[in-house]
């Protein structure tokens, strides 16, 4: 098998974010232990709240080339209301096909109602070659 066939995928740490109003959250790197992944192919995102939204309410997570938020690489939008998931709060997305980023990206977490809820954010990626 050649070394571009295997799939590697960096260990990203899942990061907890408590957002109790319906402002966008810290710009937040993406993290494999305490280091920031640096390069690779970004497959997708797992949240997690810890307390069941009320109704059809959404959690955006968007994420970014830079802390500074220059240039928009993924966004995706969650139902992580009663009405769509009842007692199970958490979802994924994934991408059929990965985006690379060649420096560490940032993602920040946005819900429309202002619940007081911990996020936890789970990035999926893997190496490049």
């Amino acid at each position: 098998m050649a070394y571009n066939a295997k799939e590697i995928w960096i260990p990203c740490g899942s990061q907890d974010l408590a957002l109790s109003s319906t402002s966008e959250s810290a710009v937040t790197s993406v993290k494999s232990g305490t280091a920031a992944v640096t390069r690779g192919l970004l497959y997708g995102v797992h949240i997690k709240a810890s307390a069941a939204r009320a109704g059809n309410t959404t959690v955006d997570v968007r994420f970014y080339s830079d802390s500074s938020k220059t240039l928009l690489i993924y966004d995706v939008s969650f139902n992580l209301g009663t009405a769509n998931v009842g007692s199970t709060v958490h979802s994924s997305d994934t991408l059929a096909t990965p985006i690379p980023f060649f420096a560490t990206p940032y993602f920040t977490v946005t819900p429309d109602d202002a619940t007081a809820t911990t996020f936890t954010v789970t990035p999926f990626a893997k190496a490049l070659a």
